[in-house]
Formats: C-alpha cells, structure tokens, sequence
C-alpha cells in the first residue's frame, strides 16, 4: 500500500514536471521563435510533424473518451459506429481501433520515410529550428507518457525496455505496433477499453 501511494506521488510530481516543460516550450516558440513558420505544409518535415502528433494524441483521445465519456461524446461514437453498421457497445469496437492504429502507423512510417529521402537545407532548418525545439519537446513528453503505460503494461522488464526504447526511436510508428500488438490480444467480442489494462488490473 504504502509503496503503490509513492509511486502515485512520483507519478503526479512527474507530470506536473513535464507540464512546467511544456509550458515553456511554447512560451519560447511564442515569444522567441517564428511560430507563424511552423505552419509550412508544403514541408516535408511539417507533414512528418502532423502525422506524428496525430499519432500520439488519438490513444489520449480515446482514453480521455474511456475516463471522462459525457453524452456529446457517446453520441459522436453511436452515431460513428451506426454508419459503420457496428454496436458502439461491443467488442467490434475492437476491430475498428485495429484499423485507425493500422492506417495511422502506415502514415506515420510513410511520412518519416517521405521526408528522410532529402536532408533538409541549413537555411531551412534554422528557419525551423524553434518549431523543432517545441515539437520534440511535446513529443517526447507523450512519449515518457506512453512510456509510464508501457510499464505498467507489460509483465517483464526487458520487453518493456524493448517497446519503451522503440518508442523513443520510432515515436508515432512504434506506439501505434505497440496499440496494434495490445488490440490483437483481445478478441473482437471484448470491449477495447481492457487495453489501457495490465492482465492484473483486468
């Protein structure tokens, strides 16, 4: 008891740590960087940007939905798995969460490769060096994030070191394997919440 109380003190101290980050972080992007220059979509590295961060903030999304669902939110569900012709309910959201995180890793692996096929110009790259600054910061906050998660989800250390290390590789297209590998240890009759838990807390 006493050591699941520190961990959850350490947990809270840590996010508010990275919280005070990130508010830095933009506060140098706003009053030191361009931030207007951030927003060049005809920039291979903006492209790999977007998709990126897509790719991080769906899972918080979903899991912002799990914890704090309200009526607005059920609805846009119901009515999104109408049009699918599937049961908002069921397991089958299983299988639609397997496709989002398939297409989103396919798009994160093919905007990282779209934009390692030419380096980016000195020019180019100080003109974004602020976004970049900002980028990575929000980024790897998301990844120490998923990286907690990632722990507390798996049962040995050295797979968690594995998928924790991917993460901080790879970024967008290891946590998506990672949500894919997860949804496929459930069947499509469960509901996709079990994934936020570990086998105990299920």
């Amino acid at each position: 008891m006493v050591a699941a109380a520190s961990i959850g003190v350490s947990m809270k101290t840590l996010f508010i740590f990275l919280f005070c980050v990130m508010v830095a972080a933009f506060a140098y992007l706003f009053l030191f960087g361009d931030y207007f220059s951030c927003f060049d979509i005809h920039s291979r590295w903006f492209i790999l940007m977007a998709v990126d961060f897509t790719a991080c903030t769906v899972p918080i999304v979903a899991w912002v939905y799990y914890k704090e669902s309200s009526w607005i939110f059920a609805f846009i569900v119901m009515a999104a798995m109408n049009v699918l012709g599937r049961d908002a309910n069921g397991g089958s959201f299983v299988v639609v969460a397997r496709v989002i995180f398939s297409v989103l890793g396919c798009l994160v692996l093919g905007a990282l490769i779209y934009t390692l096929v030419d380096e980016l110009s000195p020019f180019y790259t100080k003109e974004f060096a602020s976004c970049f600054i900002t980028f990575e910061t929000d980024i790897y906050i998301h990844i120490a994030m998923f990286s907690v998660w990632i722990a507390y989800k798996e049962s040995s250390w050295t797979s968690a070191f594995f998928w924790i290390a991917s993460l901080v590789c790879l970024r967008g297209v290891a946590l998506c394997a990672y949500i894919l590998r997860r949804l496929f240890d459930l069947s499509p009759q469960q509901p996709a919440s079990l994934i936020i838990f570990n086998n105990t807390g299920r």
